[in-house]
């Protein structure tokens, strides 16, 4: 319910995939539920909510084992995320891989701040200026197939470990690149970004 300008972060991403065409949206609530239920309902004209309500944390993934197994591949987001990426493309891309979860990736760049440099021993071998270094990092978006929400246990469970059990289970993960701009909204400097974001 963090606000970006004259709206809730989870609103805006909410309109992000309206804007697309997405209508069926299931919210997994336990922080501040109330609140957040009292907000958006069950939806509006063209598009319904669900809920799926924690009785206690139970981390990135856990929730999903709660909620009604749709028909075909769904998307799962972060509510601190936003991106431009195209969702029914990304979609299609999952189906065309037969995959039973795609990862979507954004692109970290950190860069160093000294000279950094390369030795043999004690012998001077070279020397990089402040290099910049390129990190693909988990950009809190996901497709998941149906199957992938019987593979969740009871209690608590993080993505990156659901992602790893399916792996190991022989289902197919894919990772799928962003190439749209791209925020996690999880630090002030990023919240500062976030409030100029283009509506």
């Amino acid at each position: 319910m963090l606000r970006v300008g004259s709206k809730p972060l989870l609103e805006s991403l909410i309109g992000q995939f309206r804007a697309q065409g997405f209508r069926e949206f299931v919210l997994c609530v336990n922080y501040k539920a109330d609140l957040i239920e009292g907000y958006f309902g069950s939806g509006g004209g063209d598009f319904n909510i669900t809920y799926v309500h924690e009785t206690e944390p139970l981390g990135t993934a856990g929730a999903l084992r709660l909620m009604m197994p749709p028909a075909g591949p769904f998307i799962v987001a972060n509510a601190d995320v936003l991106t431009r990426v195209d969702y029914a493309e990304l979609v299609m891309f999952h189906v065309k891989h037969s995959a039973a979860a795609t990862v979507c990736l954004a692109l970290h760049q950190y860069q160093v701040p000294y000279g950094v440099v390369e030795v043999d021993g004690e012998r001077f071998v070279d020397v990089q200026e402040k290099p910049i270094q390129n990190y693909p990092v988990a950009a809190g978006v996901y497709v998941m197939s149906p199957s992938v929400l019987r593979q969740i246990p009871e209690g608590r469970m993080d993505m990156p470990d659901l992602i790893l059990k399916v792996r190991d289970a022989g289902g197919m993960v894919m990772t799928y690149p962003i190439n749209e701009p791209w925020l996690d909204v999880g630090t002030f400097a990023s919240l500062e970004q976030a409030r100029s974001w283009p509506a």
